[in-house]
Order: C-alpha cells, then structure tokens, then sequence
C-alpha cells in the first residue's frame, strides 16, 4: 500500500502537468480594445518607425554643422624607384652628358588626421528646422493613424457583437420553431393535422438552421478580423466583454455629439496640412538663402615616414616628419544663369499651392461634418423606425403562433410572419450597427478621438 502511495505521489507532477488549464483568455471592452490597437495595431507600430526614422534623420543633417573629423594612412613600397637624368657636371663629371639618379625611398608611409567645421551656411538651419517640422508632420500622421486605428476598431468591434445578437435570436427562434415541430409532427402522426403543415413548419426549421450556421461562421470571421484590426495575435483566444446594448447606451444614448461645434483646428488633417504650409514657407526661405556664402574651416595634420631598409610600419622609434595646416574657405555662387532664381520660384509657388490645399482640406473637413451629421440624424430616425417594426412584427407573429397552435391559422400565414419577423430583426440589428458606426464617424471628425 505504501509503495503505491508512493508511485502515485511520484507521477502526480506528470499527471498535473498534462491536465494543465487552458490560458486565460484576454478580455476586451470597447476602450481596452481601441487602447490596446494604440499600440499595438501593425499601422500604428509602422507609423511609430516612422518617428524614429525622422528623428534619425533630424540628426543626420544636425550633424553637418558640428565638427568632422577624418583619418587617413598611406603606405607605398617601390622595390625599384623611378630614375631622372641629370647633368654629369652637377656630380663632378664631363659637361654635356648625364647621370641617372633615383628620388625618393622604397619605403614611404603617412599619416594624417583632418578636422572640418562648417563656420557659416544660412541654409543650413533651414534644413535643422524643416527636419524638425518634418519629424512634427511624421508625429502627426503617427496621431491620424490612431484615431484611424479607434475608428476601424469600433466598426470591427460592432461587427462582432452584432454577429453575437444575430446568433442569439436565431437560436431563440430555433428552438421554439423545434418545439413547435415536434408538436405539429405528433398531432399529424395522431391525424389532427394534414401532412403540408408539417413539412411547412419544417421547411422553416431547416431555413433557420442553416442562417444559424452561417451566421456562427461569419462571426468567426469577424472575430478575427478584429484580431487583426487591433493587432492581436491571430492563435491567442480574447473575449468581447461588452453587448451590442451597453455599446449603444455607452456611445449614443444621451451623447450630446450634435451639440458639439465643429472646429476644423481639432482634425488632424487639418494640423498635418498647417505644417506642410509651414515647410513650404522654409523651403522659399532656404532657397533664398543660397545666395549666401558658405564658410568652411579646416585642419590637417599629417605624419611622414621614409626608408629605404628594415622598414617597419609600426617602428615609432624613427623620425615621423610633422605637417600642419589650416586655413578657411569662402564660397560665393556668382552667377547660376537663373537656376537659383527659378528655384526660388518654384518654392514661392509651392507655397502658394499649400495655402489652398490648406484652405481645401477647411472646407472638406466642414462637408466631412455636414456629412457624417446627416448620417448620424439618418441612422437615428431610421433605428427608431425598425425597433417599432420589430415590435409590431413580433406581435403579429406571437398572435399567428398561437392560432396556429389552435388549428385556426395556417401554415403558409405562420412561415410568412415568421419571415417577416426575422427580417425586421436583420434590420433592426443593422439599424443599430449603422448608429454606432455613424456615431463613431461623427466622433472622429469632431477630434474626439484625438490623443
């Protein structure tokens, strides 16, 4: 008995080890969801890279203006040097003839080190301030792709919870329609009803079946483009905590959204369009610029080594033959044949053309609101619409039911209520997602999904 204790204590690890839970799936409302694609959406990560990138840049031309510094060595080995003729009489020899003589060493080795500064170039902190403008622009596009992300998220959450509603009242109406069936298939077994209702009832069951199954599949596929919307892993499980209810009363019931005044200064599209003006304006400035001079400083320091045997590159021991210099140049472009002008105007036009972009971005922003308002006036009256056909077709509906249950009603009334009372739920349903996706519209250009 011990021994078996004792086995059983010993595999008990490998026992609990197999029978390990299931992880915890992730849990999302609404405000998680749009939170979490915040940072981790594949858009936002991309655009945050674009950041990075900008900034990376932004140094790149910062440090044009700081000190560079260059090293140089050369090493050169003529086993046999190059030989000139010269005049016999320069050595003591007969005038008129010549003597060959060789220059310079089979060993020669330098090295040097060069320091460059740029003292004076009026371009140059243009461009330090249109990349700082530029990683601003990068920043805000960073920002519209979040509060594109939050748009995109809400719709892909809304597609999912109605997937959610559509199942449950399929599943409802199933199950009774089942019930139903089997009660019709007893009473004609039993001979109190011909073989047609039957078959009528059971056309419905088998209809609504189906729209069951498919409407389970279509929610799968929901569910995972909603993954991908915010950037979740596609093999992980989360859950959607919130019904399609609590969203509506959560983001439209008693939001005073139509009260709010339209400021196109809160769009982003609207900042992202300010900045570029603004850069256009630094490009005529830079291009005005270059009639400047550019001033350059530099240094150079050089080390020179010769010998003709037991050369060693590494020998410090020898004379190294110093060199300095420094010195400043000066840069003037006189005369370009126009180029710079034309420059210059190219820029002063581009900055005109930024002006009215900035101007057209202001008033499509102002139709995108008159816009999205009338959506959202539309869905509204429409939503109110549906929820009273809903009713009134559930009535209608519930009252064939019970005649037919009586033997009064007919099969062909019941399967047509029926019919017509899953359609205005498809409709109502719809209503709802398209109040919610209107609202959500109505948000974004109003900059209420700003950061």
């Amino acid at each position: 008995m011990r021994r078996t204790l004792l086995a059983v204590a010993a595999l008990a690890p490998i026992w609990l080890l197999g029978q390990a839970e299931e992880p915890i799936p992730r849990s999302f409302d609404l405000l998680q969801a749009q939170q979490y694609a915040a940072e981790h959406s594949y858009l936002v990560q991309n655009s945050a890279l674009e950041i990075e990138k900008a900034q990376k840049q932004l140094w790149e031309i910062t440090s044009i203006g700081l000190p560079q510094v260059s090293a140089s060595a050369d090493y050169s080995y003529s086993p046999k040097l190059a030989q000139q003729p010269i005049p016999a009489e320069f050595f003591g020899g007969e005038p008129g003839t010549f003597q060959t003589v060789a220059f310079g060493t089979t060993h020669s080795s330098q090295a040097g080190i060069q320091l460059n500064q740029l003292i004076f170039d009026g371009t140059y902190l243009l461009a330090v301030k249109g990349s700082a403008l530029y990683k601003k622009i990068k920043a805000d596009e960073h920002n519209r792709n979040r509060i594109d992300v939050r748009d995109q998220v809400a719709q892909a959450y809304y597609n999912v919870k109605l997937s959610d509603e559509a199942e449950k009242i399929l599943e409802d109406n199933l199950e009774a329609l089942t019930q139903n069936l089997t009660e019709v298939q007893a009473l004609f077994k039993a001979g109190f009803l011909e073989e047609q209702d039957a078959d009528q009832l059971e056309y419905l069951v088998n209809g609504l079946r189906l729209d069951l199954e498919n409407t389970r599949r279509s929610r799968e596929v929901a569910l995972k483009a909603f993954k991908v919307t915010i950037g979740f892993p596609m093999d992980s499980a989360l859950v959607l905590t919130q019904t399609l209810e609590s969203l509506y009363y959560q983001n439209v019931d008693g939001q005073p959204v139509l009260e709010q005044a339209f400021q196109p200064e809160n769009h982003i599209d609207y900042r992202i369009i300010e900045n570029q003006a603004a850069g256009a304006d630094l490009q005529v400035k830079q291009k005005q610029w270059s009639y400047a001079p550019t001033i350059n400083g530099f240094l150079n320091h050089n080390q020179n080594n010769f010998s003709n045997d037991n050369f060693n590159l590494f020998d410090y021991d020898t004379y190294w033959i110093p060199s300095t210099i420094m010195g400043f140049g000066v840069k003037l472009p006189l005369f370009t044949s126009g180029a710079r002008w034309a420059q210059v105007g190219q820029a002063k036009i581009a900055r005109q053309q930024a002006e009215v972009a900035k101007t057209q971005v202001g008033e499509s922003l102002q139709l995108e609101y008159e816009q999205a308002k009338s959506e959202y006036l539309y869905a509204t009256d429409k939503l109110r619409n549906e929820m009273s056909n809903r009713d009134l077709t559930k009535r209608i509906r519930d009252r064939t039911m019970v005649k037919y249950n009586e033997g009064v009603g007919s099969s062909l009334d019941l399967t047509q209520t029926q019919n017509q009372y899953l359609q205005t739920e498809g409709e109502y349903l719809r209503s709802v997602l398209s109040l919610l996706n209107a609202k959500s519209r109505l948000d974004k250009v109003l900059g209420n999904y700003n950061p």
